[in-house]
């Protein structure tokens, strides 16, 4: 688990393209939770655009001192990857990793132009793209079939739902909460069960969310 709970980042892998005097440009971003990961989808992009003229990279990890690293694959220092990198910290964004692909249209560009059009990749792949990561508290569910349209009924009212459900003798689903509302709604939908619900905490996870809506 993150060392630092909570942060910005991209929901799975998102990538844009951009056609700049006849050099293409193509964005992938991905979100990642170790270096290890990071360094891993690097090599699989250039594995698989290894025919490109530059594959630059740019990440960072977080943690109780963030991790941060680039790779501008010959292209002018300060160009390309470190301009990839500014825009992460500019947005406060972490766990998180880039490559923009360069395929070379016979036009050079100038340092500014690079800049310009590697950053412009990668915020091209993450707009309205980001999204806030946070620890949520998984719970396990256990509740008669006759309680489940009570249940529902009030988180429809909230931003928590059930997931996993599972119909057998009885009906098992998982909620995840923040933390600060977990006590007040577990009570409040086992008194709507009439105490016959019964809940256990199983874990506790970092999901992305809008305002504590889980996204998927």
């Amino acid at each position: 688990m993150c060392a630092n709970k909570e942060y910005r980042s991209v929901l799975g892998l998102v990538s844009a393209e951009d056609l700049i005097n006849k050099s293409k440009f193509i964005a992938h971003t991905k979100h990642v939770t170790s270096e290890e990961e990071a360094s891993n989808f690097i090599s699989e992009m250039k594995e698989k655009y290894k025919d490109a003229t530059h594959n630059v990279s740019a990440y960072i990890i977080n943690g109780a001192i963030p991790i941060k690293r680039y790779d501008e694959d010959g292209e002018p220092q300060g160009s390309s990857a470190r301009p990839i990198l500014g825009v992460m910290e500019m947005e406060g964004l972490s766990n998180i990793v880039c490559v923009v692909t360069r395929y070379f249209g016979g036009i050079k560009l100038g340092v500014g132009g690079l800049v310009r059009a590697y950053s412009g990749a990668f915020k091209k792949s993450i707009e309205d793209q980001i999204y806030d990561y946070g620890s949520f508290l998984k719970y396990r569910l256990r509740f008669p079939y006759s309680e489940l349209d009570k249940i529902k009924n009030h988180l429809s009212h909230t931003v928590y739902d059930l997931d996993n459900l599972e119909y057998m003798e009885n009906i098992s689903a998982d909620i995840y909460i923040k933390e600060e509302d977990s006590k007040e709604l577990l009570e409040t939908l086992k008194n709507l069960a009439n105490r016959e619900l019964e809940y256990e905490f199983v874990d506790e996870d970092i999901c992305a969310h809008i305002d504590k809506r889980i996204v998927k």
